[in-house]
């Protein structure tokens, strides 16, 4: 699994998380939150093995730490949803 990953699985678990001082509800930039969005949804929604999370990061060309806050103000928002290896986007294109 990707650092990043690593950085939100266990605070998703407990469902204690961190506020995220200064961040928007899209995790930051706006740019940003739509580069993960639509990374996310590239390999299939669901980020579940560190195969998965590398191509998030190399599609998205956000950094561990950039892609850690904004999945931690998604997982604040409600969206993405934890799972059993990872998260599951619910929102933009991978919405139900």
């Amino acid at each position: 699994m990707a650092p990043w990953m690593n950085l939100v699985k266990l605070p998703l678990a407990l469902g204690v998380l961190a506020a995220c001082a200064g961040c928007t509800g899209s995790g930051g930039r706006a740019s940003d939150a739509q580069a993960f969005e639509n990374a996310v949804a590239q390999v299939g929604c669901t980020v579940g093995s560190y195969d998965q999370a590398q191509k998030v990061e190399q599609i998205s060309g956000l950094s561990p730490d950039q892609l850690g806050d904004i999945l931690q103000s998604y997982a604040q928002e409600g969206w993405v949803v934890p799972n059993e290896d990872g998260f599951r986007l619910i929102i933009g294109p991978c919405a139900p």
